[in-house]
């Protein structure tokens, strides 16, 4: 049961973004093609870490990320400080997994592989960055 509550708010949460192009048409709260190729805005960025922060388990955090994920891009930053979130290179390589396609602009992937501790996840991240 709790879980379900937690996709429900993920879902709340996501379709209550202003810079959600299907919120801010008045539109329900579908996956649907990103109107512009910008990153989340910043007060959307702030209440996404927040939720990551503020959930008690991993699983729960990553929901909130690929609830945002569905209806939002990612600047590398962005994707940075939501890896930050983690301790462990295999938490890492998920966050990249769910935000890497929807990274825009110039992608700094030196600054984004250095986060891996060990060779192995580095590699494989390196994969996902550039497929």
């Amino acid at each position: 049961m709790k879980m379900g509550r937690i996709i429900l708010l993920a879902l709340l949460l996501v379709c209550a973004m202003p810079s959600n192009p299907v919120y801010a048409a008045g539109g329900s709260c579908k996956r649907s093609e990103k109107v512009e190729n910008s990153p989340m805005s910043n007060r959307d960025f702030k209440k996404l870490r927040k939720s990551v922060k503020d959930a008690d388990f991993d699983a729960d955090k990553f929901i909130f990320i690929e609830a945002a994920a569905a209806t939002s891009n990612f600047s590398d930053k962005q994707c940075l400080k939501l890896m930050d979130e983690f301790s462990f290179d295999n938490e890492k390589l998920r966050v990249l997994e769910i935000v890497a396609p929807k990274l825009v602009g110039k992608v700094n992937s030196v600054k984004i592989l250095s986060t891996f501790e060990f060779t192995q996840p580095r590699k494989k991240a390196a994969q996902i960055l550039h497929p």
